[in-house]
């Protein structure tokens, strides 16, 4: 199993980023603007909504590595191209913008760390090369920017969803009441999670904040999926 575990803070969040840099993170890794449908403005007559935490989670299970490792890197600019709307020549990256070239930039690691992983010697090093693979689709164009989940979208467009599993969450921190509608957390999963929630097997909720915390995240099978790393 491959994993990816994206985790954004930002103590003072706007609408404008909140919609275009964390619910389009979740969107763009799903490669679904459905995925989650949350508009900012429509809710508040404020434009800060104070601190909020971004979670993207991704399992990719045996089935799909093989299958990352499989397909050709001329598909896989291919589906880049048709998925990012960028057409990419080799010696043009100049012509494109900040965020295209990071997008290309980050992409050709990912073709190569992917290369690496098909040459690896032993499982130990096929497994690296996939980590690190993985952790390429992970795209920053720069500090002030959100996190760009392009080519996360990208690699689970290849792949059956009984063999990954993505996960979203947006809300306020564990220790502050979500101040987003109902107090309920943005959130979504899409794929298998083949893993139970470890918190089920240690009911030990002794602070108001643990006790808060637990339920916040307790929705009926089907519309939440907890934390990879269970720290919410």
């Amino acid at each position: 199993v491959v994993g990816l575990n994206i985790r954004s803070w930002d103590s003072a969040t706007t609408s404008q980023e909140l919609r275009q840099d964390y619910v389009q993170l979740a969107q763009k890794a799903a490669a679904d603007s459905s995925f989650i449908i949350f508009t900012p403005e429509l809710h508040t007559n404020k434009d800060q909504w104070g601190a909020v935490v971004t979670m993207i989670d991704v399992l990719l299970y045996q089935n799909a590595v093989d299958k990352l490792i499989a397909v050709s890197d001329e598909t896989w600019w291919k589906e880049f191209t048709r998925m990012t709307k960028i057409v990419h020549k080799l010696g043009r990256d100049g012509m494109t913008t900040a965020t295209e070239n990071a997008l290309i930039s980050s992409f050709k690691k990912f073709l190569a760390q992917l290369e690496q992983a098909r040459h690896a010697r032993d499982a130990r090093g096929r497994a690296r090369f996939l980590t690190q693979a993985l952790s390429s689709t992970a795209v920053t164009v720069s500090l002030t920017s959100g996190i760009k989940g392009d080519l996360i979208g990208v690699v689970l467009s290849q792949l059956t969803e009984d063999s990954y599993f993505l996960s979203a969450k947006i809300s306020s921190p564990i220790y502050k009441q979500n101040i987003f509608p109902q107090e309920k957390p943005l959130v979504n999963r899409r794929g298998t999670l083949k893993y139970k929630d470890a918190r089920l097997h240690d009911f030990s909720l002794n602070t108001v904040s643990v006790i808060y915390n637990f339920f916040d995240s307790v929705i009926p099978e089907g519309g939440i999926v907890p934390s990879i790393e269970y720290t919410y």
